[in-house]
């Protein structure tokens, strides 16, 4: 049986910010027990102006935006966390004139407050993907080639001028942009690690191909809403276009520790 949530009332915290980079700063926060639990999950603003917002939210996005740390990577903690759904909200107030704190700092001084959170940030072996060549002659893939150009995201002149020239990808793909969606990832002129966060997957990706410098990549699956089959047609895709692999490793990675965590009180 799930345990009764109690409302919460605002409450003012002021924030001491040792080592941290934001000034110092107050909040006043409001967190109470969504209404919308059969919804999902609901919007986040990640402090627009001065206010940061997630609705019908459980606690994991929540520690996520506090700490930087996915899902997968949040341990320990009672069930409820990812159970209870939460509306929050919480309104900064500053010094005139001072800078706005990181989102971060922002949240984790709630949670700490509200949910009266203990956590710590540790280091522990976790299940990881390897991208690696999948041929033992270094042959890649029809769909993996070195890039004619090299893009350089941080120089839009640049950009403007590869653009202009009319230069475009070995698949027709437009210099600089990445086209990622469901069942295609593709771009050209940018260096084999920009694949890596577009691939779905349920563990940290790291490049061990070795491939150096820029490069055209065209890669597409057939997606038909299946976690299963789309994930096989994706490692296959993989493979047989970019001549690449994924292999199941373990390696050290930053995980965050949940070692206390409490329902809010009404007070």
């Amino acid at each position: 049986m799930k345990s009764a949530i109690r409302p919460v009332v605002l409450v003012m915290l002021a924030v001491p910010l040792v080592g941290s980079q934001s000034p110092p700063f107050s909040i006043v926060s409001s967190v109470k027990p969504s209404t919308d639990v059969d919804l999902g999950i609901g919007g986040a603003n990640f402090l627009q102006g001065d206010t940061f917002r997630m609705t019908n939210t459980d606690l994991v996005p929540v520690l996520t935006a506090a700490y930087g740390t996915p899902g997968t990577r949040i341990l320990g903690g009672p069930d409820w966390i990812r159970q209870d759904r939460w509306d929050v909200e919480i309104k900064v107030q500053r010094t005139a004139g001072a800078p706005p704190p990181r989102t971060a700092d922002v949240v984790q001084a709630m949670l700490r407050d509200r949910f009266k959170l203990d956590a710590a940030m540790e280091r522990r072996d976790r299940p990881v993907y390897l991208l690696r060549i999948a041929r033992a002659d270094g042959k890649l893939g029809p769909n993996l080639q070195p890039s004619t150009f090299e893009c350089n995201r941080g120089n839009p002149e640049q950009q403007k001028n590869l653009s202009a020239s009319g230069v475009k990808g070995a698949n027709g793909q437009t210099t600089c942009a990445i086209r990622s969606q469901l069942g295609i990832i593709s771009y050209a002129g940018l260096p084999m690690a920009m694949l890596l966060p577009f691939i779905p997957a349920d563990r940290v990706i790291r490049d061990e191909t070795g491939i150096t410098g820029p490069v055209d990549l065209h890669l597409t699956w057939t997606h038909v809403d299946d976690p299963v089959a789309d994930q096989a047609s994706l490692y296959a895709a993989i493979r047989e276009q970019l001549g690449l692999r994924l292999e199941s490793a373990t390696a050290p990675l930053d995980v965050l520790v949940i070692k206390s965590v409490s329902r809010p009180a009404a007070n």
